[in-house]
């Protein structure tokens, strides 16, 4: 079993070895707990940096993370456009005198992969959207702040644990 780490709890971070070597020797709740805190914390300027990179004031809306426990009690955690935003809320009207739905989290996915051109039932032409790599740059841009937050979060979780372990 090549690859794999001594499981005491079921939490391991991939790429931190600090976080990991805290996180397996607790048990499994705490562990659970200052995995998802952590990186809850750590997607904020993530979806910070992604949303100033966004040029629609809808599609910022759009922008969001999620963390949620996967297969296995594995937690997944998960950031970009039209992540952790419902997806069938009704849209809103549109103001003004322009067609169309506008950007929200059910269409953001348009200008992050572009579009070829599009046409009407009827044939008429509908434009193209070209490709913007928001999403790709923002996280880029943010992954050092990442993960140091990450690491500081789990550091302050961790400082907890050990307050409330002793009382």
């Amino acid at each position: 079993m090549s690859g794999y780490r001594r499981r005491v709890a079921e939490r391991i971070m991939t790429g931190f070895d600090e976080v990991d070597d805290a996180l397996i020797h607790l048990e499994k709740k705490a562990a659970n707990r200052i995995a998802r805190t952590s990186m809850t914390a750590a997607m904020r300027p993530g979806v910070k940096a992604i949303k100033q990179r966004v040029k629609w004031k809808s599609g910022k809306k759009a922008i969001g993370q999620s963390v949620k426990r996967g297969r296995s009690a594995v937690t997944i955690g998960k950031l970009g456009a039209g992540v952790g935003i419902k997806k069938n809320k009704k849209l809103p009207v549109r103001k003004g005198k322009r067609p169309g739905v506008g950007l929200s989290a059910r269409n953001i996915h348009w200008p992050g992969l572009g579009t070829k051109e599009r046409r009407t039932k009827k044939g008429r032409r509908t434009g193209r959207m070209p490709q913007y790599q928001f999403v790709k740059e923002g996280v880029s841009a943010s992954m050092g702040t990442m993960k140091q937050r990450l690491i500081e979060k789990a550091r302050e979780e961790l400082a907890k644990e050990a307050n409330r372990v002793t009382r």
